[in-house]
C-alpha cells in the first residue's frame, strides 16, 4: 500500500513539474501567433449568423368567448423538400449613429406552410374532428434585404417607440391557397419593398399604432396556376403529365401608399378580442 502511493505521488509531482517548467514556452508561443493573427485584422465589425432552420408546430390557436381560430401543421422548411432546412444569413452590425442594422440573404429557398385554418372550440388537435376548416396557406420564398432599427418613434429621438428603415427583395416565390386537394397559387412571384421611416409606438390608452408613411411595392407574377391534384403542392408541372399546370395569365403591381395602422385590445363585446383601425392612402396604383 505505502508503495503504490509513493509512485502516485511521483507521477503527481512529474505531471505538476512538467506543466509548469512548460507554461512559459507555451505562452510564448500563444503570444507570438496572437500578435500575428492581430497585426492582420483591420477595421472589423459586427457578427455574422448562419441558420439552418426547419420548425414544425402542431397548433397555434387564439381564442376569445371561449372561441378560436387554429392555424394547424404550421412549418419552415426548404421548398423542394420539407425534410430539409431553410438556410439563412444575417449579418448584424451597430452603425455610427447608434442603429442596429441587419442585412440578411437566403441561401436556398424556403417553404413557410400553414397546412389548415380552423374556427375550434377547445384547443389541441382532436383527430377526424369536425372543425369546419378554411383551406392553407403556403409562401415559398428567397429573401435579400437590409433593415434598420433606431430608437424613438413618430416623436423622433429619445421619445418612446422605434423607427424602421427596411429594404427587401422576395424572389423565387410561390403564394398559394390549397383546399380539398385543389391549389391556385401565384408562380414565379417577386416582390420588391421600401418601408422607410416606418414608426412604432404605443399611443395613450394602450393603443398600438404602427405607421407607414412610405411603403413602395412591385409585385411581379409570372403565371397564375391551378391545379385540382392533390398530389401537386407547389409545383409549375403536373407531377403526371409533366406538363406546366393551367395558368390564368400573369400579374404585374406597382404602388405608392401610406398605411396607419391601430390595435387595441378589447373588441365589439367588450373587454376581449382585439379592435383594429386602419387607413389607407394610395398615391399611385399601376396595375397590368
Amino acid at each position: 500500500m505505502k508503495s503504490d502511493v509513493l509512485h502516485n505521488n511521483r507521477v503527481v509531482l512529474s505531471v505538476v513539474l512538467s506543466a509548469v517548467f512548460a507554461v512559459p514556452y507555451s505562452y510564448a508561443e500563444l503570444k507570438a501567433l496572437d500578435d500575428e493573427v492581430l497585426s492582420g485584422v483591420s477595421g472589423q465589425s459586427g457578427i455574422t449568423l448562419d441558420l439552418a432552420a426547419k420548425a414544425n408546430v402542431a397548433e397555434v390557436a387564439y381564442f376569445d368567448d371561449g372561441l378560436g381560430l387554429a392555424l394547424q401543421g404550421v412549418q419552415l422548411s426548404a421548398a423542394d423538400s420539407p425534410a430539409d432546412f431553410a438556410n439563412y444569413r444575417f449579418e448584424v452590425d451597430i452603425l455610427s449613429d447608434g442603429a442596429l442594422a441587419i442585412e440578411f440573404s437566403s441561401d436556398n429557398v424556403g417553404r413557410f406552410e400553414i397546412a389548415d385554418m380552423r374556427f375550434v372550440s377547445n384547443p389541441g388537435i382532436t383527430p377526424g374532428g369536425s372543425d369546419p376548416s378554411m383551406g392553407g396557406l403556403f409562401l415559398d420564398f428567397m429573401l435579400d434585404g437590409r433593415t434598420e432599427i433606431r430608437g424613438g418613434g413618430v416623436g423622433g429621438p429619445g421619445t418612446w417607440g422605434h423607427t424602421f428603415d427596411t429594404e427587401f427583395l422576395l424572389s423565387n416565390g410561390r403564394l398559394g391557397y390549397r383546399t380539398n386537394g385543389n391549389e391556385l397559387f401565384f408562380d414565379g412571384m417577386t416582390l420588391d419593398v421600401s418601408a422607410l421611416g416606418t414608426t412604432l409606438d404605443v399611443d395613450p390608452g394602450g393603443v398600438l399604432h404602427l405607421r407607414m408613411p412610405n411603403l413602395q411595392t412591385e409585385l411581379s407574377v409570372d403565371a397564375i396556376r391551378f391545379s385540382d391534384n392533390p398530389a401537386n403542392h407547389g409545383v409549375t408541372n403536373d407531377v403526371v403529365s409533366g406538363l406546366p399546370l393551367p395558368s390564368y395569365g400573369s400579374l404585374w403591381v406597382n404602388a405608392d401608399m401610406n398605411l396607419d395602422l391601430q390595435i387595441q385590445a378589447g373588441g365589439a363585446q367588450g373587454l376581449e378580442g382585439l379592435t383594429l383601425n386602419a387607413s389607407n392612402q394610395i398615391n399611385r396604383l399601376d396595375l397590368a
